[in-house]
């Protein structure tokens, strides 16, 4: 009898993870657990999509005929429960799986605040939503953001290619609170302000809700921590992530782990950490679809992950955990630029570039020797 491999969630780490075992093995059955209804799609397109440069459509990665002709099943369904005991996993309608291997691969929910008025940016719905208010004939008349971090930047980004006069509140001094030094968060300060974006520190729900207008479109992006509650209640390692080793193997024979969620145990940075960006996800997949198959794997050890703001990009590079470092140097700083390093036990973690990326490929590889 063929063995199982049951994956529950239907992101880009997990989807992955089945697209590497098949490529090989064409007898395992290979069952996909999605809480959303939607096949996969790319959440790096879903700002482009709200703005109008990439069609709906476009968003999409697979579609159901994918999955049919892959023979992976790809259920709409919550799990609900792991019984690693009995190697079965339990879903909101009824169903108990069975599994050989199981994937955890829950990824990130964003925080989200009580009030319905509020957009957000982590669901292909989300973004329907917020496409819809925007093209309503009485649109909106300004741009509120909440937040700041990657989201957060893209809100600010499409309220400017709307034309929308917008006002970011930060909940802390500036953008990335937990990763920049005050002089890198500054330098994103004077962007915005140069691109007309009026920025307030120190804010809390309750001003950026009193601040609200009939008229006014307000974004929400304050963080989106790692969905391992239902990795813990099954009783595996967890602290901000599910903890795994360099491979993505947990403290289970039978149970790994990959993407946003996987905290993962590092010689190379000497900790366990945690990157939750598109391209490291694809590559734990990518690497764990090559475990599971008998040939174990590690994924690429330095993340990168690049955004913008206001057109000018920002690019983040290995760990950039500002509380893990023992030095942040500035390498270069001008008003609208800067390049820093993160330096633990005198060695090279991590780097931030913005405005000036050129170094981005020989910073990476640096960090990585």
């Amino acid at each position: 009898m063929s063995r199982t491999l049951l994956i529950i969630g239907g992101g880009i780490a997990g989807t992955t993870v089945a697209e590497e075992v098949r490529k090989i093995d064409a007898e395992r059955r290979i069952i996909i657990l999605d809480a959303e209804s939607a096949p996969l799609y790319s959440r790096v397109l879903l700002p482009h999509y709200i703005k109008g440069k990439v069609a709906r459509e476009k968003v999409f990665l697979k579609t159901e005929q994918w999955y049919i002709d892959q023979h992976i099943e790809r259920l709409s369904v919550t799990a609900t429960a792991i019984d690693r005991a009995a190697r079965l996993v339990s879903t909101n309608d009824g169903q108990a799986i069975a599994y050989n291997d199981l994937v955890i691969t829950t990824g990130t929910q964003p925080r989200r605040l009580e009030s319905d008025e509020h957009f957000y940016l982590a669901t292909i719905e989300d973004a329907d939503c917020l496409v819809a208010e925007l093209q309503r004939a009485e649109g909106p008349t300004t741009g509120f953001v909440y937040g700041g971090g990657f989201i957060a930047c893209e809100f600010v980004n499409i309220f400017a290619h709307y034309g929308l006069p917008a006002t970011v509140f930060l909940r802390g001094n500036g953008f990335w609170n937990g990763v920049l030094p005050e002089d890198a968060q500054l330098v994103i300060e004077n962007l915005l302000v140069a691109g007309g974006v009026t920025v307030r520190t120190n804010e809390d729900q309750t001003s950026f809700a009193a601040a609200a207008l009939p008229a006014t479109l307000m974004g929400v992006g304050i963080g989106s921590p790692a969905d391992f509650s239902l990795a813990e209640r099954a009783g595996l390692a967890c602290h901000d992530g599910i903890i795994c080793d360099e491979y993505l193997r947990t403290g289970d024979e039978h149970v790994f782990v990959a993407g946003d969620v996987a905290r993962r145990e590092s010689a190379f940075f000497g900790r366990a950490v945690r990157f939750a960006n598109w391209q490291n996800a694809q590559m734990q997949g990518r690497a764990l679809g090559k475990t599971l198959l008998g040939t174990p794997t590690k994924p690429p050890e330095v993340s990168t992950y690049s955004t913008n703001i206001l057109g000018t990009p920002i690019v983040f590079i290995g760990d950039v955990e500002k509380a893990a470092a023992d030095e942040i140097r500035t390498i270069a700083l001008s008003s609208t630029t800067s390049e820093h390093h993160y330096l633990r036990d005198g060695k090279l973690m991590g780097a931030v570039l913005i405005g000036e990326v050129t170094k981005r490929a020989a910073l990476t590889a640096r960090i990585g020797q």
